[in-house]
């Protein structure tokens, strides 16, 4: 009797082990992509160039009883920086609202996560259907243009050994005036991670503090915590 319990138990676990196997790579998969963005700007009427590599897992999210539910991302992303003609630089920040549960809810989509999923018209597409295309994407090498409405938040830096100079500028397309004018960008899913650390050229990134100056604070709600480096850096140190 005992050992039919053995046997019973045994193969109960063998069970459970191949269900959980089905479950991470047949029912609910997941797919690391990574994509590099290239933004043109003028500042000040001198072109700049922001690029970085980014990194996004995407997974199929069930609830407990088996059902899709969603897609959760993780990212692995540095901001594209470009160098300014004055010597200060331009972030195109890489924090992100997560997938979860409110896919259709969203009504921007201009975060790295979410850039490629529009670009490819997944915004209404199952979990299986946006994986399945994501790895398209990422097989074929797929460049893909955006625009304005796509290009994520910046922030200019003055002065690079000092955080509390940063401040959002205006933003525009080619045809209005205004400090910061966007003239095109691209999206490229490439295959190497980029080796750039941003905390290398920034030593400031490489704690997660609030470095908020005085105005910033003010706008803030009571009591929430956000570090500014959650902007510009999401990276795996």
């Amino acid at each position: 009797m005992r050992r039919k319990n053995r046997v019973l138990l045994l193969g109960s676990l063998a069970s459970l082990v191949v269900y959980l196997i089905w479950l991470t790579f047949f029912a609910f998969p997941d797919v690391t992509v990574r994509y590099r963005i290239d933004a043109d700007f003028e500042f000040d009427g001198s072109p700049a160039k922001a690029s970085a590599v980014w990194e996004i897992t995407y997974k199929s999210h069930p609830t407990m009883n088996g059902s899709w539910q969603g897609i959760t991302t993780r990212m692995n992303t540095d901001a594209a920086t470009a160098k300014l003609a004055n010597g200060g630089f331009l972030f195109v920040r890489v924090d992100s609202d997560d997938l979860n549960y409110y896919r259709y809810q969203i009504d921007e989509w201009n975060y790295p996560n979410l850039i490629p999923l529009k670009l490819l018209h997944l915004e209404r597409a199952g979990d299986r259907e946006t994986i399945n295309a994501l790895r398209k994407a990422a097989s074929e090498r797929l460049s893909l243009s955006f625009g304005l409405d796509l290009l994520p938040g910046l922030w200019i830096l003055p002065d690079p050994k000092d955080p509390t100079t940063l401040y959002e500028p205006d933003v525009c397309d080619r045809t209005a005036q205004c400090p910061v004018r966007f003239v095109n960008g691209t999206i490229t899913f490439v295959r190497d991670r980029d080796t750039f650390d941003i905390t290398s050229a920034f030593p400031w990134l490489a704690t997660p503090q609030a470095l908020w100056t005085k105005a910033q604070i003010e706008k803030l709600p009571p009591k929430r915590e956000y570090p500014a480096t959650y902007m510009f850096t999401r990276g795996v140190r």
